[in-house]
């Protein structure tokens, strides 16, 4: 039986697969292609969602967001924010300052969810803070053709 990666995509990843600079933004839409593919089980907490419209809409205007958002969300699904996600997040936040509010919904969203992995250009920010393996688009990107080279 096939088992096909649960991954996270973090708010970097989203983002920087349109703004960031090269190579980082071709390894972005390599990761989130992965997701397109089948090859992965992708999945973006709805902060990070929100982080990427308000981006999109400063930089693109309506239409060109909604056209962005509708593309992400036919190959990956957002995964909502309960209330005590964002209950425990504000715990997090508060008790631990050098976690990013987002970082935290994520890290909590992988917990809640069972995500194996968490995709992010920002792996340090996530430091032992999780027990979710946290890991850049380009190892991703190494592993999965790992993986298909070995089949």
């Amino acid at each position: 039986m096939d088992h096909t990666t649960n991954v996270l995509f973090d708010s970097t990843i989203l983002l920087g697969a349109r703004l960031a600079d090269e190579p980082l933004r071709t390894q972005c839409r390599a990761a989130l292609a992965l997701a397109e593919s089948g090859a992965v089980r992708g999945h973006v907490s709805d902060c990070a969602v929100a982080e990427l419209a308000e981006e999109l809409l400063r930089a693109a205007g309506v239409d060109a967001t909604r056209r962005e958002l509708a593309a992400l969300r036919a190959h990956v699904e957002v995964i909502p924010s309960e209330d005590a996600v964002l209950d425990a997040c504000m715990q997090d936040v508060l008790a631990v300052g050098e976690l990013y509010y987002e970082d935290v919904v994520t890290m909590l969203a992988a917990t809640e969810n069972r995500m194996e992995l968490i995709v992010t250009l920002n792996a340090a920010d996530f430091g032992a803070a999780t027990t979710t393996r946290v890991t850049p688009p380009i190892e991703l990107l190494s592993e999965m053709q790992g993986l298909a080279g070995a089949a």
